[in-house]
């Protein structure tokens, strides 16, 4: 059968996907899977030059007092979630 021929919508898995253990999100064997891609990305990225001179980087751009804030609008009002030294979990803004 070919793929025009599949009773199945685009894009379901199909009983011969082998890849299908890997839609059980909270299983054993595919929690495993991730925890090793993890692993390996962490050590990769761990490894190269300028790793930690550009986590640092970014780290004081993310807390940066002169970053803007990102506004989404719901209804007639704009929110935003803001996080600094008085806020360290964070608070909602209308």
């Amino acid at each position: 059968m070919s793929l025009s021929q599949s009773n199945s919508p685009a894009g379901a898995p199909t009983d011969d996907d082998p890849y299908l253990w890997l839609e059980d999100v909270g299983g054993d064997r595919a929690l495993a899977w991730v925890r090793d891609q993890n692993a390996a990305s962490v050590s990769e990225l761990e490894g190269s030059a300028g790793f930690a001179s550009l986590c640092t980087r970014l780290l004081a751009i993310y807390e940066s007092d002169e970053r803007i804030p990102n506004v989404t609008k719901h209804g007639t009002y704009y929110y935003n979630f803001w996080r600094d030294e008085k806020q360290i979990r964070g608070v909602w803004r209308r």
